[in-house]
C-alpha cells in the first residue's frame, strides 16, 4: 500500500475555483488515479504526484480531494 499526494492539480472538482490537493491511499498509482477521478478529481497522466511512499501498514483505499477554497 502507498500514499500518493498532489499538492496542486488544476482540476479537483467542479467549482468555480477547480484547482486542489489530493491524497490517495492506493496499491498502485493506476489504482490511485482511478480512485481519485471516482471522487470527481480530474488527474491527467502529466500530473505526476508531487509525492508518493510505501506504508508499513495495509490501509483501506480512500482519496481525499481537497478543494482550493478560493475568494468567494
Amino acid at each position: 500500500m502507498k500514499v500518493f499526494i498532489w499538492e496542486r492539480i488544476k482540476e479537483c472538482t467542479n467549482n468555480y475555483h477547480p484547482e486542489g490537493g489530493v491524497v490517495v491511499i492506493a496499491n498502485t498509482l493506476k489504482d490511485a488515479i482511478l480512485l481519485a477521478k471516482k471522487e470527481g478529481a480530474i488527474i491527467n497522466v502529466d500530473e505526476v504526484p508531487d509525492f508518493s511512499q510505501d506504508l508499513s501498514e495495509d490501509y483501506k483505499e480512500v482519496a481525499f480531494i481537497m478543494p482550493d477554497s478560493g475568494c468567494c
